[in-house]
């Protein structure tokens, strides 16, 4: 909290001057929040298209880079007051930004609660959150150890985007939170993570969004909902990524049966697929 404190009684000095000086009309600022490999990428890459909005991606990425030089820790010493001082942030009818879970807690980056996040965020004037989840965190999972091992995170379309057979560390798994734990840990922690946000938001405008629902089949049902929440027209727009080939999880994990025993009887079982319909 220490970088940030000094940032929010910054804000609260500018914020009025902001945007009182502001003449593009009534402005909007929006926090996209996820877990990664959830459809972001090919929902923020629509909306980035979008005239009316400038979408920033997610801002505060460059301090997970744990090689950064001394001069851009030094820029970034302040994360808060570098956004404050971006001037896209007040200009334009939307300015949309994004982050990981993992972005808020990892030390080298924000080192903050979610909560303590979101109360820094209202305090800067975001007044519209998107929340995206992936319900199916095994599939979640499963890409994230992908892009991990490949290094390829997306496929455009046309290109080969076979799906691998990988091995679950189960007592290491990597679902993007930045740090490994077993995998009903992790699980579990993005359940309660989500309900976290849940309270925090539920009296702050908010657009729920899932993966499954809004994104597996066309992406264009989240970008079109999130145009409506935040009342700006759709223009037509296609996505340029495609997901990967579809296969039943349990030919994409080779050690299968030793995951079933973690995942049977508990709330997750549902994700193993055992009835083989095609779940995304």
């Amino acid at each position: 909290m220490n970088i940030f404190n000094r940032a929010v009684g910054w804000t609260r000095r500018n914020l009025n001057r902001k945007y009182r000086n502001y003449t593009g009309g009534e402005r909007q600022s929006v926090m996209m929040l996820h877990h990664g490999r959830s459809g972001s990428t090919v929902l923020t890459q629509m909306l980035q298209q979008h005239s009316d909005l400038h979408w920033d991606g997610e801002f505060f990425h460059p301090l997970s880079n744990r090689s950064l030089s001394d001069s851009k820790l030094k820029k970034w010493s302040n994360p808060l007051e570098v956004l404050q001082n971006r001037p896209d942030f007040w200009q334009g009818f939307v300015y949309g930004l994004e982050v990981k879970f993992k972005h808020i807690w990892e030390p080298h980056v924000l080192n903050m609660s979610v909560k303590e996040f979101v109360d820094a965020m209202h305090e800067m004037g975001i007044e519209h959150w998107i929340v995206l989840k992936r319900s199916h965190y095994l599939r979640m999972m499963l890409s994230c150890i992908r892009g991990m091992k490949t290094g390829s995170w997306h496929s455009k379309k046309g290109e080969s985007n076979e799906a691998r057979t990988l091995s679950i560390d189960l007592e290491k798994a990597n679902v993007g939170l930045g740090e490994s734990r077993p995998v009903l840990e992790q699980f579990h922690r993005l359940d309660e993570t989500f309900e976290e946000i849940k309270e925090l938001l539920q009296d702050r405008k908010t657009l729920w969004l899932e993966y499954e629902s809004d994104i597996f089949n066309d992406p264009k049902v989240a970008y079109l909902k999130t145009c409506e929440f935040l009342n700006i027209k759709p223009l037509h727009i296609e996505p340029t990524l495609q997901k990967s080939a579809f296969k039943p999880v349990c030919d994409l994990i080779a050690n299968f049966d030793e995951l079933s025993s973690v995942l049977e009887n508990t709330p997750y079982e549902w994700m193993l697929e055992i009835d083989k319909k095609q779940t995304p």
